[in-house]
């Protein structure tokens, strides 16, 4: 049981949470432009800070249910593609430690070249779908974000 529910409570921690995903949607962000397709463990991080952010919106959605549902939603759902994407890079990894160098295999490097090349296709298109809606959720300057969720709290 909580002694006492006041906003100085949650603030912090919402404040390290928010900030730490747009830290980790610039990272992403930042290897997307310079190859294509951000590191894989950026896009874990990512993931994290995302699931964070769902779960406190979750918390605070009481505060005003018809303010947070859509972006308690949106954090789901990317939550959920960037867990699909993670799920790929590891498919990716499994796909890379069994090809290999020698003559026989040629047909099989082949094949395994199609099918990493068709995975990094979805990796990016789930990307591309995926970052206007993480742009939206992490829009506002953190303070200003946990200032908003704490009129809510407040009102």
């Amino acid at each position: 049981p909580l002694r006492h529910s006041d906003w100085s409570l949650f603030e912090g921690g919402l404040m390290r949470s928010y900030r730490g995903g747009r830290k980790a949607l610039a990272a992403v962000e930042r290897h997307r432009e310079e190859d294509g397709l951000p590191e894989p463990g950026d896009v874990h991080t990512f993931r994290k800070r995302v699931k964070e952010l769902w779960y406190a919106l979750r918390l605070f959605q009481d505060t005003w249910p018809e303010g947070l549902k859509g972006p308690t939603d949106a954090a789901d759902g990317l939550a959920d593609a960037l867990g699909q994407y993670n799920d790929l890079s590891v498919l990716l990894d499994e796909i890379g430690s069994r090809a290999g160098g020698d003559a026989e295999r040629e047909q099989a490097d082949e094949d395994f070249t199609v099918l990493t090349e068709t995975i990094r296709d979805r990796q990016a298109g789930m990307l591309e779908r995926a970052l206007p809606t993480a742009r939206r959720l992490y829009a506002e300057e953190p303070e200003a974000f946990v200032s908003r969720i704490g009129a809510y709290w407040s009102a």
